[in-house]
């Protein structure tokens, strides 16, 4: 059963994943390239990386893993203009901190690791602060920026910072 949330359905990870494979699979047989950035006649410019770590791993099923289910989905069926959106998870699997895509659906390099280019987009849409603080003290985001890639991170809550007297210090 899933948690409430009002007039939106949850889905589960595994649900997420098989309703994005059925779309990527429409938009092959239609030959066209209107869901998940899958284009079949046309290159696009630019990569849309969405890191979804924590909802990969293990889908906690929270607030915060419903919005970012809920972006992705919207990302997919509505990609920017000239993007291919392509989620991707953190993994240190090599003992070298990498982006790999999620290989459930990922319309290119099934489970390899990320090689932007100059104007391509990460967006570090999940709550991956712990995965994303190694990857950092690794050297992983100036590797990336350095190769033109353009990173941004959603921040959730910055009521801890802002009001940090309301907070207790652990």
């Amino acid at each position: 059963e899933h948690p409430s949330s009002g007039e939106m359905r949850v889905l589960t990870w595994k649900e997420s994943s098989t309703h994005l494979g059925m779309l990527l699979k429409k938009s092959s047989s239609n030959n066209f390239s209107s869901h998940f950035g899958e284009l079949l006649n046309t290159a696009p410019k630019k990569k849309l990386y969405v890191d979804i770590s924590v909802v990969w791993r293990d889908d906690f099923r929270t607030g915060i893993q419903r919005v970012v289910r809920a972006i992705l989905s919207a990302l997919v069926l509505s990609p920017p203009k000239d993007f291919i959106v392509c989620p991707v998870y953190l993994s240190d699997s090599s003992g070298i901190w990498e982006y790999r895509t999620v290989q459930t659906y990922s319309p290119v390099n099934q489970d390899n690791s990320i090689f932007p280019k100059d104007g391509d987009v990460l967006l570090g849409l999940d709550l991956a602060g712990g995965y994303v603080v190694a990857a950092s003290q690794q050297g992983l985001y100036r590797k990336l920026a350095d190769s033109g890639l353009q990173i941004y991170f959603l921040v959730y809550d910055l009521i801890p910072v802002l009001m940090p007297k309301f907070f207790v210090a652990e």
